[in-house]
């Protein structure tokens, strides 16, 4: 059970250094070996931190106000508008209808 557990620590710490790779590559291309492996300590030594200082409740506060933020935001985003949508063309070559 704890070795599967360390493959499921690899995958959030990979996919959190990915993630923030593409975001701001540190070193290198984004996605690159270099800038994964800095982006890899970092989020590690972060997590380290977090847990050795008993100050999670923080770093979970935090995400709550910005789940909840991204949550109250989404409703106003911007939509495309039905009449700004592409529409068929009515010439006949393009028209479905006119091919059968």
């Amino acid at each position: 059970m704890d070795f599967a557990k360390m493959f499921q620590r690899g995958g959030i710490i990979a996919g959190t250094a990915a993630a923030c790779s593409i975001l701001l590559p540190i070193h290198g291309a984004s996605l690159s070996t270099s800038s994964l492996t800095v982006w890899a300590l970092i989020v590690t030594g972060a997590a380290a931190l977090i847990l050795q200082t008993g100050k999670y409740h923080v770093a979970e506060r935090v995400e709550v106000i910005g789940i909840t933020l991204k949550t109250s935001c989404a409703p106003s985003a911007p939509c495309p508008s039905t009449s700004s949508a592409p529409r068929y063309s009515t010439r006949r070559a393009w028209c479905p209808r006119a091919m059968t």
